[in-house]
């Protein structure tokens, strides 16, 4: 009974560490919305565009500086707090960079990117910690077809069809190969273990092979196709989302 109760404090504490990043994640998703959303609106201001355009550039250069020195942290102290730290920084130092460059490239025009972008970033890793590498890809190359069909309603967006492309491409490659690796990938002389022993590769080929097909048929037949292939994205990822909580009983 006290070797029970031991185990059973000790399963407690990993799920309890996944809560609090959890809602660590939501939180900083929130507040992401609600800065981008007040600078939006301070950017469409004189004042406001004379203080925020070279704060950006400023804010762009020192988060670059800071996922350098994630980036060696990472190699230098892998297995350390030092590495764990530096693990989380890196994605936020890069996001931040990525929307200042946005903000000093493209002003006010780009903002909807950026909601998208923080959104996708949060939720894709809150899916990570609950679901893990299957549900994230499937979820990873939806959102990105969905974000993609949005763009080309009012015309093929060549760059994010090229993107959404290569991400397929990528993904159905990759679990491709970790399916013959009984969920181990190597990559540059390294193994990496991505997915469990036993995954099936199927639902991740078929949303790779559904999302270029309509891909394609957008490209070929026009925005009017985008624009409902944009509505079946959301569906679809909504569908997978109660799949995947099945699987997880």
């Amino acid at each position: 009974m006290v070797h029970q109760k031991i185990d059973s404090r000790a399963d407690q504490k990993p799920r309890d560490f996944t809560v609090i990043k959890v809602m660590a994640a939501l939180v900083l998703l929130i507040a992401s919305v609600f800065a981008l959303r007040a600078i939006g609106r301070v950017y469409a201001t004189v004042g406001g565009f004379d203080a925020i355009y070279p704060a950006a550039k400023i804010v762009a250069i020192a988060a670059l500086v800071l996922a350098a020195a994630s980036i060696v942290g990472l190699i230098a102290a892998r297995k350390s707090v030092i590495g764990t730290v530096c693990g989380y920084v890196l994605p936020v130092a890069l996001l931040a960079a990525f929307s200042a460059l946005v903000l000093r490239r493209y002003l006010n025009d780009q903002m909807r990117l950026l909601y998208f972008v923080h959104a996708a970033v949060y939720c894709l890793y809150i899916i990570e910690l609950l679901y893990h590498a299957e549900f994230f890809t499937v979820s990873l190359v939806t959102l990105l077809a969905g974000w993609t069909f949005y763009r080309c309603v009012p015309g093929v967006s060549v760059f994010w069809t090229v993107l959404l492309a290569i991400v397929i491409v990528l993904a159905a490659l990759t679990a491709y190969l970790a399916h013959r690796g009984h969920g181990v990938i190597t990559l540059f002389g390294k193994k990496l273990q991505l997915f469990p022993k036993t995954f099936a590769p199927l639902p991740i080929l078929v949303t790779c092979a559904l999302w270029l097909l309509c891909l394609i048929a957008s490209v070929v037949v026009g925005s009017l196709l985008a624009y409902y292939c944009m509505f079946a994205a959301i569906a679809f990822e909504l569908i997978a989302a109660v799949y995947y909580t099945f699987q997880l009983k």
